[in-house]
């Protein structure tokens, strides 16, 4: 029952966030997701080992795992799944080539990518002269994209409350 005559279910728009590697990286999107949560269901798509820690992230409808070995195809594949849930915006924090990939197969409205570094930047990288962005931190850097949406979402100033399952908690506790 829906409530009656005239009831009908409002979704949130659908935002995808993706950024495969680099568990650190993945983690300082936290604060991203609640931030987006506040307009959009969230889904979070990550590297297969992350997927399990990012489904409990604050603000994450949704995390979808992709398998690094699945390499381009594997992306394109999933973005053609997501593609279905007709999402509004793509946000891809990594712009590399298969999260670009993943984020083009989607299909989404819109489509947002941190610029992570200059053309002269990148061409260092690719001879291993891979100097830190330390400007800024990386969760800020991360929520400079909220600038981009329409109406533009402010920066998560509120504290990230991040509840681990007790299972985790206890194997952390054993651990420390």
């Amino acid at each position: 029952d829906l409530g009656g005559v005239g009831a009908h279910v409002v979704m949130r728009p659908l935002a995808i966030l993706i950024r495969l590697s680099a568990l650190g990286d993945v983690v300082l999107a936290a604060p991203l997701a609640q931030a987006l949560s506040r307009q959009f269901r969230v889904t979070f798509v990550t590297s297969t080992p992350y997927a399990e820690l990012v489904a409990t992230m604050p603000g994450v409808a949704e995390a979808v795992g992709l398998e690094r070995a699945d390499g381009l195809a594997g992306a394109r594949q999933l973005g053609k799944i997501i593609s279905a849930q007709r999402p509004d915006v793509v946000i891809d924090l990594q712009h590399k080539v298969r999260s670009v990939a993943l984020s083009l197969a989607c299909g989404a409205q819109r489509r947002l990518a941190l610029p992570r570094r200059s053309f002269g930047q990148a061409t260092a990288a690719l001879f291993g002269v891979d100097p830190p962005l330390d400007d800024v931190h990386q969760a800020l850097r991360y929520q400079s994209v909220l600038s981009q949406l329409t109406p533009a979402i402010p920066v998560c100033d509120t504290p990230l409350r991040w509840e681990m399952p007790p299972a985790w908690q206890a194997t952390a506790r054993t651990l420390l």
